[in-house]
């Protein structure tokens, strides 16, 4: 085996070892009733190169050397509901939620449709990058970066099927604090929502009061 097959040889082994199934779906996160699966996409590029070089006096020249880059980021987040009955994912690539129906016994899915921005009224959607469901199971909130909102839905608990409610977004009605909202939760009480934002450094608190949300405080990090 050559200087260069040893090389591609060993980068190849550990971009193996770094990429595998794991790494793509994460750990299942498991907060109060609510599980969270994070699904995130890899980038990576190497090159490699040998050379050899022979001598009249038989001694022999070697060189070789390899380098790569890669990069890691999140893609979705896929969610349980209380019940166990239903998967949601939320997309910020397809500004959507993709539901699904589970079978508690064996844990298999089935499609049962999307939420998708500017499709039906639907909007708070772009850029879709955190979801969790109430704690009774009855409306689904998404936090989006693109539109800089917080989008609430109903659910259907026997179906699993999501109505759309109202979008909350940053600079409108009062609302700060929401520049690239990117994490998203809820009380255990189900009376209030935070929304997490990268661009303004802060959360934005929401109340849930006889099915309307209003924002309460902002603090600032």
């Amino acid at each position: 085996m050559n200087n260069l097959e040893k090389i591609l040889k060993a980068t190849l082994g550990e971009i193996e070892n770094i990429l595998n199934t794991k790494g793509v779906v994460g750990d299942p996160i498991t907060v109060g009733d609510h599980t969270i699966i994070p699904l995130s996409s890899y980038g990576f590029g190497f090159g490699a190169g040998a050379g050899e070089e022979a001598k009249e006096s038989d001694r022999s020249g070697q060189g070789g050397g390899s380098g790569g880059g890669g990069g890691i980021k999140p893609v979705a987040v896929v969610v349980v509901s209380p019940d166990g009955s239903n998967v949601y994912v939320a997309s910020r690539h397809d500004d959507a939620i993709a539901i699904f129906g589970r079978n508690p016994s064996n844990g298999m899915l089935t499609y049962r449709g999307m939420m998708q921005d500017g499709v039906d009224g639907v909007d708070g959607l772009n850029g879709a990058r955190a979801l969790t469901i109430s704690p009774d199971g009855s409306q689904v909130y998404v936090a989006s970066q693109h539109d800089d909102a917080l989008a609430v839905f109903d659910r259907d608990e026997s179906s699993g099927g999501l109505t759309f409610v109202t979008a909350h977004k940053d600079g409108v009605g009062g609302v700060d604090g929401m520049d690239t909202a990117n994490g998203i939760a809820v009380s255990p009480d189900g009376g209030h929502i935070y929304v997490g934002s990268y661009g303004d450094d802060a959360v934005a608190v929401f109340a849930r009061w006889r099915e309307i949300y209003l924002p309460l405080v902002l603090r600032n990090f």
